[in-house]
């Protein structure tokens, strides 16, 4: 897509000559190597403030209090780390701001650390003849994972989303759609998951999640290395709270499938699965120290990521590294569209750069003000322009961001 855009630019130079503003004396030298945004680095001002660099109303507890996004609730975070030790600088960024950009977990107690919360968490109903147990003994990662052996095919093991105490941060609404997603690794070929009422056995789903290769000592992630059976397509970690199903049970949802469940889960995570989680930077048309923006041309951001060290140190609880990162520029905002693009930032060992480019075309810059915001980078941990697969809890530090214009 992005090279068809390239080459329909580059069929339409002939056109813009003779209207854009590169025929007004523009010297192209001036934006050789310049940074757009040098002047609106992170830890240029705080960014509780909104200035420059801000998460997007409503996802903060400072702007969701009043019940419109929640109570109160940080669904995301973009805060200042110390600078030094694990959270120094890129070596090519000496003494640059490094921030950390998290999606938070909803879902409270999802690494399964603290068994006491844990045991007022989750409850087992037994239906059959046979026993059922779950505990922590057994780890994935950390010390403690959920370990669900069931004894009959109606047995379940589950936890209420809708609990003021136990269930998720916000409240399981109806009106929102979450993303769960989890890790396993089981006995047999796969389990059964869905939404049950506790009562009635009115169940929303089920999940029939299979396992893959090679083996039960593999650990599968749903979505993902785990898929859904192929007869519950479309494969969707969608869910949406329907009535008083809010009970998320492992086991005694499916009657037809008979299955027990014999498995390990850990990285339970859910969160909003309607609103992408950005962070953002409104870029004026003019600003001191750089040329003007233009409209047409290349736009290229940069950034340097790496992983968060306190998602796999055991420092913070129920944080969890980041498996993507994408950027988007928005065009005219708050209402042009938007392009985003991502990276596979699971397999990073430490600070690397990451390079986005974006179509310049569509800006209008024919009436904006000098200060007027013509167009927005918007940063995110996950990916939601590809769909709920994607739109994951997760932890990373940035920093160093950079915007470059070339014709």
């Amino acid at each position: 897509m992005k090279g068809a855009a390239r080459a329909m630019l580059a069929g339409a130079v002939t056109l813009l000559l003779v209207s854009c503003p590169w025929t007004s004396g523009t010297d192209f030298d001036d934006y050789a190597g310049v940074n757009l945004i040098a002047g609106q680095n992170f830890g240029a001002a705080d960014a509780a403030t909104g200035e420059p660099w801000f998460l997007t109303p409503g996802l903060t507890a400072a702007t969701n209090s009043d019940g419109s996004g929640g109570s109160g609730v940080d669904y995301a975070r973009f805060e200042r780390t110390s600078g030094t030790g694990a959270y120094a600088p890129p070596p090519d960024a000496p003494g640059a701001p490094v921030y950390r950009l998290e999606v938070v977990n909803l879902f409270r107690n999802g690494d399964f650390e603290d068994e006491t919360f844990f045991e007022n968490q989750w409850s087992e109903v037994v239906a059959g003849p046979s026993a059922t147990s779950f505990n922590t003994t057994s780890q994935i990662e950390g010390t403690r994972s959920l370990n669900v052996q069931t004894g009959d095919p109606d047995d379940r093991v589950e936890v209420d989303l809708a609990h003021p105490d136990y269930g998720l941060l916000g409240g399981f609404r109806e009106d929102t759609l979450f993303a769960f997603h989890i890790d396993f690794r089981i006995a047999g070929s796969s389990f059964t998951m869905g939404l049950h009422d506790g009562t009635t056995n009115a169940v929303s789903g089920p999940w029939t999640i299979v396992r893959g290769s090679p083996s039960e000592i593999t650990v599968f992630s749903f979505p993902g290395s785990g898929a859904q059976d192929p007869a519950d397509q479309p494969i969707s970690n969608a869910i949406y709270r329907q009535g008083s199903r809010t009970r998320l049970s492992f086991g005694g949802v499916d009657a037809d499938s008979r299955r027990v469940v014999n498995g390990t889960f850990d990285r339970l995570r859910v969160v909003q699965a309607d609103r992408g989680h950005y962070a953002r930077l409104p870029v004026p048309y003019r600003a001191a120290g750089r040329p003007d923006l233009m409209s047409g041309g290349t736009y290229t951001f940069s950034i340097y990521v790496a992983p968060d060290p306190s998602a796999t140190d055991g420092s913070a609880p129920n944080r969890f590294p980041a498996r993507f990162f994408s950027a988007g520029l928005q065009r005219n905002p708050p209402l042009g569209g938007v392009d985003a693009e991502e990276v596979l930032v699971r397999t990073f060992e430490g600070w690397e750069r990451v390079e986005f480019q974006f179509s310049g075309s569509g800006l209008r810059l024919d009436s904006a003000g000098g200060s007027d915001a013509v167009l927005e980078i918007l940063l995110e941990v996950g990916a939601s322009h590809l769909g709920t697969t994607y739109t994951d809890s997760g932890s990373l530090l940035v920093a160093a961001p950079s915007l470059t214009w070339t014709p």
